[in-house]
């Protein structure tokens, strides 16, 4: 972990002159400032009251700063050689701050030590008012359904799907053309049906000479008998 003066050196030898100081900062003062202002409104204002912010952010490739998140209670943990001094400067020159600052007649010969006073206002937002809901009343009425008259009309059923708008057609000409088919095919076949019925007539006929002709041979063997 770097302190900000490690960080300010190494952007001093990347990008020459300071850019910490001449970039990076003035966006850190304008985002708090922004940040605060937005939530004015939301806050209480307390006469000889504070509240210590941790503010997180982060710097990309082209030097621009980015706000991650603001937290109300931000830690004070000394796990690192950096926080660990960082977090025992805050807690003397917060002393600084909210004592020495507050109560002096000059503030500007005051030591703060690393804070510095980034905006001030002289202007109090004043909080809206809360809204009395009490004695608030909703009225209406029942909404009566009306009752349905007439036959009823049986609704046609229709394919909301795209491929089935497609389909339907399509289904009726392949019906048919399956109808037609059929039709020409029991057509074609009668001429077929009628030739094989005159062969099977013809068999017949020729099988009802040859009785006849068996008869008669019949007839003339009884009449040899006979004489």
């Amino acid at each position: 972990m770097w302190s900000c003066e490690e960080f300010s050196d190494y952007l001093s030898e990347e990008f020459g002159d300071d850019p910490f100081q001449t970039l990076i900062w003035p966006q850190i003062k304008k985002y708090v400032k922004a940040s605060l202002q937005s939530v004015q409104d939301k806050m209480d204002n307390r006469k000889n009251s504070f509240e210590f912010f941790g503010y997180d952010f982060m710097v990309d490739t082209d030097l621009r700063v980015w706000l991650i998140e603001v937290n109300a209670s931000p830690s004070m943990d000394m796990g690192t050689p950096v926080t660990a001094r960082l977090v025992q400067n805050v807690l003397v020159d917060l002393c600084k701050v909210i004592i020495d600052y507050a109560g002096a007649k000059n503030k500007r010969e005051v030591d703060t030590g690393g804070f510095c006073l980034v905006y001030r206002s002289g202007v109090e937002v004043q909080r809206p008012q809360a809204v009395n809901l009490q004695g608030i009343i909703v009225e209406g009425k029942k909404i009566e359904q009306k009752k349905k008259t007439g036959t009823k009309v049986k609704k046609q059923i229709v394919p909301t799907n795209r491929k089935e708008l497609y389909r339907e057609p399509v289904r009726k000409e392949k019906k048919q053309e399956s109808e037609q088919r059929v039709e020409q095919q029991r057509f074609d076949l009668q001429p077929a049906k009628i030739k094989n019925l005159e062969e099977q007539l013809e068999k017949y006929l020729e099988k009802e000479k040859n009785v006849d002709k068996m008869i008669d041979e019949i007839n003339d063997l009884h009449k040899q008998v006979s004489k």
